[in-house]
């Protein structure tokens, strides 16, 4: 074999390797859509909260349409403000919730944070199983200073909740910057989840804790 077929050989086995490694590390794609904000919603979908935020469509390997719904909840008393995140999951061909998450802050009195991360849903089949891993973020914080708010990274497979459970970046009183820690909680033995999920924190520790919607 000529030194150039040799070349051309070793090239080729390291790009295949390369890709097969590619392939292995990266999620299938799962097809999502934001719905339309004035879109009715399908039976029995309902928002938990009074405020709708956003609503997402997918489907996994299935093909049977799943949904995403984020919305909240306001209010305002002598004790302070208050508001309510909630995050429902529905899957099946009857539509059916099979997770509902509920968080918020009340009786604030200081600068209130309680909103989901911009940018943070995300819709995966990270181990292949076939199982969709719907992904989301939010904040929850009552300060009047520049330490950082709680944060916490959110995905579930179906009924099953895994977490990430931190704090996003900010300031200590010596105005040093600080944050970004986090706790691991409901991974066992799903590690492939839980290495997407680490490397997602980091991504998400570019967008502050403000009141935006995702």
């Amino acid at each position: 074999m000529s030194r150039p077929t040799i070349h051309l050989a070793i090239h080729l086995a390291i790009a295949a390797s390369l890709s097969s490694i590619a392939h292995a590390d990266a999620p299938s794609a799962i097809p999502s859509e934001r719905l339309p904000s004035e879109a009715p919603l399908p039976s029995p979908i309902k928002p938990k909260g009074k405020r709708l935020i956003a609503a997402w469509k997918f489907s996994g390997a299935d093909k049977v349409p799943g949904y995403l719904v984020l919305s909240s909840t306001t209010g305002s008393t002598k004790a302070g403000e208050s508001r309510q995140l909630f995050a429902q999951l529905y899957a099946g061909a009857k539509s059916a919730q099979v997770r509902l998450v509920q968080d918020g802050v009340t009786n604030c009195q200081l600068d209130m944070t309680s909103s989901f991360v911009q940018g943070a849903v995300s819709f995966g089949d990270v181990d292949g199983d076939g199982k969709v891993e719907v992904a989301f973020a939010y904040d929850l914080g009552c300060d009047a200073t520049e330490r950082p708010t709680p944060r916490k990274l959110l995905v579930l497979e179906g009924a099953a909740k895994h977490a990430l459970r931190g704090n996003g970046r900010g300031k200590d009183l010596d105005d040093k910057p600080t944050g970004g820690d986090y706790k691991a909680e409901g991974f066992k033995g799903e590690d492939a989840i839980a290495k997407w999920a680490k490397a997602r924190w980091t991504e998400l520790l570019a967008t502050p804790a403000i009141n935006v919607d995702p």
